[in-house]
């Protein structure tokens, strides 16, 4: 009996708390509250760019005929005019010679004839011979200069061109592709190698559509990469080129960004890929909150008070990745709500 009576009393007391629980206001929880700031802003875009070589060259044949010999591979490091191929010289030697023998001769026959002319000018003065066979002999000495001269000038032309079968670097660098073989036949304009200097070297990114309105030549660029984990490097928006099309329906546009810091201490090749943030604007003593305490619907932006007033409309200027300036609309005194996401 006494056991039952203890059961009875041991459950009309949990019936009891949990009566009691429920009817007692849970405590308020404190919320947390956030107010305005006075601070700077940068504004910046996050996007992710990659190594190019600045110094670039596709090679192309100047002249036709047969490769005799390439004497570089690919991958391999070059210097500025260090040759790159040669291309069979017999018929542009066989030219030469044939345009030299010809200038000879007639530079032979100049000789001759100038020699003629003198002689018959004292015959004329003789009246031995007529005026008009003098002139006549004139004419074709002048005539003969003229092909003399054309000759020469040929020669010279041909003798430059004989140095276009040597084909030669134009800058310092390496060989990234190379796309004739040796005896193959090529004509002029055929595209022969492609040259790039993996020293000297740019950040290509590219920049969608609904940001690119934002991006200025001159904009101050700050890289940061594994390969360089200490320090970032400093770098400035060096060009714009206003659309891309490497991607079908891309839209947007490509910038370039130079290097202004030394690169040669670090291990740094075409294709490495770097973070960037490229900054827009900035603002020094402005009036900020958290970026998590604004909300934006649709074109607009609101904040929740500390006093309960839910959505009230702010005016916003710049923002980065966590501050974002209040322009009006909001009291310094005045407690915006902001419950962190994270």
């Amino acid at each position: 009996m006494t056991t039952n009576r203890l059961i009875i009393i041991f459950l009309l007391g949990i019936i009891g708390t949990g009566i009691f629980m429920r009817i007692t206001p849970k405590a308020d929880q404190s919320v947390p509250v956030v107010y305005l700031k006075h601070g700077s802003i940068s504004e910046s875009i996050q996007e992710r760019g990659v190594f190019v070589p600045i110094e670039q060259q596709k090679i192309y044949s100047e002249i036709s005929g047969q490769i005799e010999r390439i004497p570089v591979q690919e991958g391999q490091l070059i210097s500025r005019k260090q040759a790159l191929l040669n291309v069979n010289k017999t018929d542009i030697n066989y030219q030469i010679s044939q345009v030299a023998y010809k200038w000879k001769s007639e530079m032979i026959e100049s000789s001759h004839l100038s020699r003629q002319i003198k002689h018959k000018r004292a015959l004329a003065k003789q009246h031995i011979i007529s005026i008009e066979d003098l002139q006549s002999l004139n004419a074709s000495l002048e005539k003969l200069n003229l092909s003399i001269e054309a000759l020469s000038d040929e020669v010279i032309h041909l003798k430059h061109k004989r140095h276009l079968y040597n084909v030669v670097s134009p800058i310092e660098g390496a060989i990234s592709s190379i796309f004739v073989n040796e005896g193959q036949m090529i004509e002029t304009g055929t595209l022969l190698m492609e040259i790039k200097n993996p020293k000297k070297l740019k950040i290509e990114v590219l920049i969608q559509e609904y940001e690119s309105h934002k991006i200025k030549v001159g904009q101050p660029v700050r890289i940061k990469s594994p390969i360089f984990p200490e320090e970032p490097l400093q770098g400035k928006v060096a060009m714009i080129v206003p659309s891309i099309a490497e991607k079908p329906g891309a839209s947007g546009m490509k910038i370039e960004i130079m290097i202004e810091d030394d690169l040669s201490r670090f291990n740094v090749h075409p294709g490495n890929q770097v973070d960037l943030e490229i900054f827009l604007s900035h603002k020094d003593d402005c009036l900020y909150l958290p970026i998590g305490a604004v909300k934006k619907i649709k074109n607009n932006y609101f904040v929740s008070l500390k006093n309960g007033l839910q959505n009230k409309q702010v005016l916003v200027g710049l923002q980065d990745q966590n501050r974002i300036e209040i322009l009006d609309g909001l009291d310094v005194n005045e407690g915006v709500v902001h419950v962190s996401t994270y």
